[in-house]
């Protein structure tokens, strides 16, 4: 069974057991919250953006 990205699962106790049910994703678990370009990036970060070894590495970690 496939749930549409909007909707989400939602279980509850009910008299006879259990109860689930289909509801509506809010509106807030599927807002943006990270920009997807950073304008003004903290000066330490600019700084390891900008190191051709960041961090000291020699090569790629696996």
């Amino acid at each position: 069974m496939r749930i549409p990205g909007t909707k989400e699962l939602y279980r509850s106790w009910c008299r006879d057991g259990h109860e689930i049910e289909l509801v509506d994703v809010p509106a807030w678990h599927l807002a943006i919250l990270v920009p997807s370009r950073l304008t003004r990036t903290h000066t330490v970060i600019r700084a390891m953006q900008n190191e051709h070894r960041p961090l000291g590495l020699t090569k790629p970690a696996p």
